[in-house]
């Protein structure tokens, strides 16, 4: 009976490398654009309520950038998307947002 083997073999086809190349671009820069007014948790990207009217002006700007991205590309779709609400709030000090449960 022959062993299995460890060994994989990936094949990645693209279309037109270009346009995936830039799709990266933009979207890194759509995303950046979001990221900066956050903290990395490890539930994922969080920021304060104070910063909440930045957070979606960026969306709104990254979200414009990537449809016009889309309309353009032929084979690329990108898209961003954040959850927002009461619970995916944190408090804006420190010492209280460590300690809320």
């Amino acid at each position: 009976m022959a062993e299995p083997t460890a060994e994989a073999k990936k094949t990645k086809v693209t279309q037109v490398p270009a346009e995936q190349a830039s799709g990266k671009q933009v979207l890194s820069r759509a995303r950046g654009r979001v990221a900066r007014l956050c903290v990395k948790t490890d539930f994922g990207l969080i920021t304060e309520a104070a910063r909440a009217d930045a957070l979606n002006e960026a969306l709104t700007a990254s979200r414009a950038e990537l449809a016009e991205f889309n309309s353009e590309a032929r084979y690329t779709e990108l898209s961003i998307h954040m959850l927002v609400g009461a619970s995916a709030r944190i408090a804006s000090r420190p010492l209280r947002a460590s300690t809320a449960r």
